[in-house]
């Protein structure tokens, strides 16, 4: 019970901060042209950019820590 008021609370805030930050401002790429995007948009590509760094660096960690060990990850035996 405790952990839904949690996750409730959290998707409220997460609401209430991309409602306070629609207004359209211009971003410029790479040919010095502006494109108008919402406020929030460039803050929801900001964090998932580092997320996804962030997961990319503890995988590389994990897969040089097995190596070290010398521990095979990925079940040769499993294919896909």
């Amino acid at each position: 019970m405790l952990r839904m008021i949690v996750y409730l609370f959290i998707g409220a805030s997460v609401v209430l901060f991309a409602s306070q930050n629609l207004e359209i401002v211009p971003v410029y790429i790479f040919t010095g042209a502006a494109i108008e995007v919402p406020l929030i948009m460039i803050v929801a590509v900001s964090f998932f950019a580092g997320f996804v760094t962030a997961i990319i660096g503890v995988i590389q960690k994990a897969v040089r820590r097995h190596k070290r060990k010398g521990r095979v990850m990925i079940d040769p035996r499993r294919s896909m």
